[in-house]
């Protein structure tokens, strides 16, 4: 709270036992219960960092998002660097394509990784 105060941002709450005034999140939810936690044994904190991490990934790059036409993220910015392409000269374009190919964009921050723009991720590490 002390971050978003110092940034000038309003927290709104939901209403209590209206959790679908919440619900993109409640939906996230509902797929990390099933889709990884219903789905895994962990033996050890660590080990479920690691497969988190690699859920996280899948469900951020290889899932179909029917938010963007029923697609995967990959498929999409394929589609976004294709039409820069025939606007602009491929040599001078990001190369969102190649930064797929090589494996340096996953699309989503790392359970792992830290981001200074991302202080709230601080409480929930060990």
């Amino acid at each position: 709270m002390e971050w978003a105060r110092k940034h000038s941002i309003r927290l709104a709450y939901i209403q209590p036992g209206k959790p679908q005034q919440n619900a993109y999140v409640e939906r996230f939810n509902r797929t990390v219960r099933h889709e990884y936690l219903e789905m895994n044994e962990f033996r050890t904190i660590e080990e479920a960092r690691r497969l988190a991490e690699q859920w996280l990934w899948t469900y951020n790059n290889e899932r179909p998002n029917m938010a963007i036409g029923g697609i995967t993220p990959a498929m999409k910015f394929r589609q976004i660097e294709n039409k820069k392409d025939s606007h602009h000269d491929p040599a001078k374009n990001g190369g969102i394509t190649e930064a797929l190919e090589k494996g340096l964009w996953t699309g989503a921050l790392p359970l792992s990784g830290r981001c200074k723009s991302a202080p709230w991720q601080d409480q929930w590490r060990s």
